[in-house]
């Protein structure tokens, strides 16, 4: 395995899940176990993992020209920076230090690396912010007393409390393009969704249009914009997509293009010209500008 800024993440990590999470050892969580974390241990293991592969790719990708990859100089930046936080390149451009390392246990670790192992912490990352979301929709349930006892009810049981409704206001109304009478209401100190009131104004929405409301902003809050899934339409793929699944999708293909010793091999080599020229020596690594 490539360590991390100095840690064996292959042996200590499995460990400390063990030790405070109490999941078995593994090199990928899999859905049913990440289904059974708190929002503390979800928390600890992002702690963990030092770096977020999702937030880290999303940025890449933005800044690069992918038409650019396509040749093998670029590629060689671009994965340079995917890794720089895995392992640094630094040496490789004294001959002798890059003949050893292609001879070396490290240059089939690194090769490994990038055709299983950055696949599956990338997968990794993406079950942990499905089941947020799930949480975050749980939360919302229990705030309207659709959940109850683990029993689930179809609509919602109780209006939410007025902090409670804040909260939503907040998150996941202000500054949203909706009516501002279905706003304003939701807002209001005292509300009647059960019209036993003659005194009180009428609620422009149901209780359960709000609800549904809400429900579908968390759902949709990380999907992609609409050119994206308008241009994902024209190859014939109709569903919704986030867009970290689709950050997954765009780097996956990246990191196919390396599947066999010798496209590996090609890789290094690029990698070696970009250092011993010192392409990207003076470039601004902390945004990752080229």
């Amino acid at each position: 395995m490539i360590p991390m800024q100095g840690i064996d993440f292959a042996e200590s990590t499995p460990m400390v899940f063990t030790i405070i999470i109490g999941l078995p050892p593994s090199r990928l969580l899999d859905y049913e176990h990440i289904k059974l974390l708190s929002k503390f241990e979800l928390y600890i293991i992002f702690f963990l993992k030092s770096i977020m592969w999702l937030e880290h790719i999303h940025t890449l990708l933005e800044e690069t020209n992918m038409d650019h990859l396509n040749c093998d100089l670029p590629m060689a930046i671009f994965m340079i920076k995917l890794l720089f936080t895995r392992i640094k390149f630094d040496n490789f451009a004294d001959k002798s230090t890059y003949l050893d390392y292609i001879k070396s246990h490290q240059f089939i670790e690194l090769r490994y690396f990038i055709q299983s192992t950055i696949k599956e912490e990338i997968e990794e990352e993406c079950v942990l912010k499905e089941k947020a979301i799930e949480d975050e929709i749980k939360e919302l349930d229990m705030m309207f007393g659709v959940e109850h006892n683990g029993e689930a009810k179809r609509n919602p049981q109780k209006t939410p409390s007025y902090e409670d409704r804040i909260i939503l206001y907040a998150k996941y109304m202000e500054g949203r393009n909706i009516q501002m009478d279905i706003s304003d209401y939701w807002t209001n100190k005292v509300v009647d969704f059960d019209r036993k009131s003659k005194h009180l104004r009428p609620p422009p929405w149901k209780l359960i249009n709000y609800h549904n409301y809400f429900k579908t902003q968390i759902q949709n809050k990380d999907n992609v914009d609409q050119d994206i899934m308008t241009n994902r339409r024209s190859y014939g793929k109709l569903y919704d997509i986030t867009t970290y699944r689709y950050n997954q999708e765009r780097i996956l293909n990246i990191l196919n293009r390396f599947t066999t010793r010798e496209s590996f091999m090609e890789l290094i080599k690029s990698i070696r010209d970009v250092k011993v020229s010192k392409l990207i020596n003076d470039r601004d690594k902390d945004t990752l500008n080229y």
